[in-house]
């Protein structure tokens, strides 16, 4: 009885291994690549995007205007625009042909019908380019981009409805919360809300629709929803994110800029669409 009973405890074990997080095989001689379960499908109403962070030395006058002198600042909704002025924030779009400064800040070298890759560049131990790729859907919430690493303490200056503010945040990091919502000319409204988190982590529950609620922790954060940026992109277009270098104090200078090791530095933010699944479902749809 007892040999059999650690037969069978040997055998939970051994199914229980094949059915945990690794769903693919290890790369090895005579091992195939094949995945041991089909990939879960996406979600209907999902986007695909590529995320780019750069960094780059601070305040160089001749090279920001280089670089924002190709990018349509225009397609931000003027009253948007005006208010992420104030508050030190840059963006725009840009469509179809990469500029060659956005190029050769990303290491891009893009060939037909291939997306492009950032080329690794190191400095002083750290890539100036990170990339990655995040899946957003609707149902399922919206995705979040670090803008900032952790401040120990973090003063603001804001300006909204035409007064000026500051606030001290301690433990913060800026963050910027990416939505979209695919439209059926294969187009995607994009929404980015820039928020600081900050403080200490709390329990919570998050919902992950069909009355499933799973035990979470969080920290405060504050939203600025009068700084909301509104986009319409197709699939390649980018949106690019940046700072005002002349706003120093400003939440656009605490979103976009850092000194992890030495002088003050710039960071860019482009958020990249590379794929519309309801796009590709009305084509599905079409064809039949």
């Amino acid at each position: 009885m007892r040999f059999l009973l650690h037969q069978l405890t040997l055998a939970a074990l051994l199914l229980g291994s094949l059915c945990g997080c690794h769903l693919f095989t290890t790369a090895g001689e005579g091992m195939s690549h094949k995945p041991i379960l089909p990939p879960l499908p996406v979600a209907a109403d999902g986007v695909i995007f590529e995320i780019y962070s750069a960094r780059f030395p601070y305040g160089r006058e001749e090279e920001n205007a280089q670089l924002w002198d190709e990018i349509d600042e225009q397609a931000i909704d003027r009253d948007v625009r005006r208010r992420l002025q104030k508050n030190g924030f840059r963006a725009g779009v840009v469509s179809g042909h990469i500029p060659r400064q956005i190029e050769e800040l990303l290491g891009l070298k893009e060939t037909v019908d291939q997306i492009g890759r950032p080329t690794p560049i190191e400095a002083d131990g750290r890539p100036k380019v990170v990339q990655h790729v995040i899946h957003v859907s609707a149902r399922r919430g919206g995705g979040q981009i670090n803008a900032s690493a952790v401040y120990d303490s973090l003063d603001v200056l804001t300006a909204q409805d035409g007064e000026v503010g500051g606030r001290t945040y301690l433990k913060a990091q800026c963050k910027l919360i990416l939505s979209a919502v695919p439209q059926g000319d294969g187009s995607v409204r994009v929404q980015i809300l820039p928020q600081v988190h900050h403080g200490q982590a709390k329990p919570g529950f998050t919902s992950f629709g069909q009355g499933i609620l799973r035990m979470t922790t969080s920290r405060p954060s504050q939203s600025f929803e009068e700084l909301q940026i509104i986009a319409s992109l197709a699939p390649g277009d980018m949106l690019v994110l940046g700072c005002l270098t002349d706003r120093q104090g400003s939440l656009g200078h605490a979103f976009f800029t850092g000194r992890p090791a030495g002088p003050l530095e710039q960071k860019l933010i482009i958020v990249r669409v590379i794929r519309s699944v309801r796009d590709d479902l009305f084509a599905a749809g079409a064809s039949q």
